[in-house]
C-alpha cells in the first residue's frame, strides 16, 4: 500500500490511499510576443505555476461514531497555514503542499470517501547532496537549483567562486586568514564569514548563479570547499 506522509505524519494510519492523480509537468503560462512582418509569435517568457495534486482516500472503521472521530482527527492533521512536506512511498521525491479547495465526504455507516486536493510548489524536491569541490559534479534533477557553497579559506585578500560552464562568479574582497569559513547562500544572495555577514564586501558585478542540471564544476580562487543543494524536478 502506498503511504502518504504529510508534515512528518503518516496519514495512512487514518486512511487508505485509493488513487493519486499527478500531472506530468506543472502548468505552464507562456508570454508571447508578436513579430512585425511575420506570422505568429515568439515566446518571450514561460512561467511555471503551482500544481494541483488530487488524492482519493477512504476512512474505514467499525462504527459511525468512530468514523466521525477519525474525520475530526484527520482534519487536524491536514490543516496548515503554509505548505508542508508531502511524500508518497511510491516515489523518491517530495512536494511542498497544503490542502486547497473543498473536502466533501461521501459517508456510509463505517467508511468515508474523500478527495484531498493539494496546492503544491511547481517543482518536486529530492534528497540533499553535499559534494566536495575540485572536480566535475552532478545535479541529477531536471531543473536548476540553488544551494550553499562553503569554503575553508587560506590567507587571501579576496575569494572568487566561479561556475566554470558559464563564467558566472561571486567575488568577495575581504582580508581572510587561514581557517576562515565562508558560506555563500546562492538563494538568499548572502555571504557569511564564520557565521557573520560580509555581504557588503561582495562585488556588485557578482552573479549568485543557479546550479545547473547535469554535470557542472565550481572553481575557487583560494581554499577548499563543498556545495550542498537539493535536487529539484519538474
Amino acid at each position: 500500500m502506498t503511504k502518504m506522509i504529510f508534515d512528518g505524519k503518516d496519514i495512512t494510519q487514518y486512511v487508505r490511499v485509493k488513487d493519486i492523480r499527478r500531472d506530468l509537468i506543472p502548468p505552464m503560462e507562456s508570454e508571447a510576443q508578436d513579430i512585425p512582418g511575420r506570422p505568429g509569435s515568439v515566446v518571450a517568457k514561460t512561467n511555471i505555476k503551482d500544481r494541483l495534486l488530487e488524492v482519493d482516500v477512504r476512512i474505514e472503521v467499525n462504527s459511525r461514531p468512530e468514523l466521525r472521530q477519525k474525520i475530526r482527527e484527520l482534519a487536524g492533521l491536514l490543516y496548515t497555514d503554509e505548505k508542508k512536506k508531502l511524500q508518497f512511498t511510491d516515489e523518491n521525491v517530495f512536494y511542498m503542499a497544503k490542502i486547497d479547495g473543498e473536502t466533501g465526504i461521501e459517508e456510509s455507516s463505517i467508511f468515508g470517501d474523500i478527495t484531498l486536493t493539494f496546492l503544491c510548489d511547481p517543482l518536486l524536491y529530492g534528497g540533499v547532496k553535499a559534494l566536495s569541490l575540485g572536480e566535475t559534479l552532478r545535479n541529477g534533477g531536471t531543473y536548476p537549483t540553488t544551494g550553499i557553497i562553503t569554503v575553508t579559506m587560506g590567507a587571501a585578500d579576496f575569494l572568487k567562486v566561479t561556475l566554470k560552464s558559464t563564467g558566472e562568479y561571486v567575488y568577495i574582497e575581504h582580508n581572510f586568514v587561514s581557517g576562515d569559513t565562508v558560506a555563500i547562500d546562492l538563494e538568499t544572495e548572502m555571504v557569511y564569514k564564520n557565521g557573520l555577514s560580509i555581504s557588503k564586501d561582495v562585488y556588485l558585478e557578482s552573479d549568485f548563479f543557479m546550479i545547473p542540471k547535469g554535470d557542472f564544476e565550481i572553481t575557487l580562487s583560494s581554499g577548499s570547499g563543498m556545495v550542498e543543494f537539493t535536487e529539484r524536478w519538474l
